[in-house]
């Protein structure tokens, strides 16, 4: 049983990283996401960063924050592999994954059909497997998995 850390913030980035629940289920995971009206109650083993926007007056110190308990919760969990769909929070731990050599797996969010997020376009150099769900982003992904829509 592989040791499995999933990462999204909140929303319809959480909604997303909830389709892995075979996954889920058959390995022993930990998921780590925004505190959110449609996160609060996950039945799944969930640690929580506080609920971040760009808009946010304080962004760049919540922002920090997040970095260090996500940082926290990576080395208490010791995850094998990372799997991430996105977006700001994640980008510390997904580069935590690659500095300690742990299989980093993302997925470009189904929201974007022709124009790629800022986070996949920072994390792609980064990734042992980069799925887009939308045969359109293979074009700004050329190494990119074509894996069609988790829902």
């Amino acid at each position: 049983m592989k040791k499995v850390m999933l990462i999204a913030s909140g929303g319809g980035h959480f909604t997303e990283l909830k389709q892995f629940s075979r996954i889920i289920e058959s390995n022993n995971c930990l998921l780590v996401t925004e505190k959110a009206s449609n996160t609060k109650d996950s039945e799944y083993n969930t640690k929580f960063l506080k609920h971040i926007s760009r808009s946010d007056l304080f962004y760049w110190p919540i922002y920090f924050y997040n970095s260090f308990l996500s940082a926290f919760y990576f080395f208490g969990f010791n995850p094998q592999v990372v799997i991430s769909t996105g977006a700001h929070t994640t980008i510390p731990t997904m580069l935590l994954a690659k500095i300690f050599k742990k299989k980093l797996i993302y997925v470009e969010t189904y929201a974007n059909v022709y124009k790629p997020t800022r986070t996949g376009k920072f994390i792609y150099k980064h990734c042992d497997l980069f799925i887009v769900q939308w045969e359109e982003m293979l074009k700004h992904y050329p190494n990119a998995v074509y894996g069609g829509s988790i829902f």
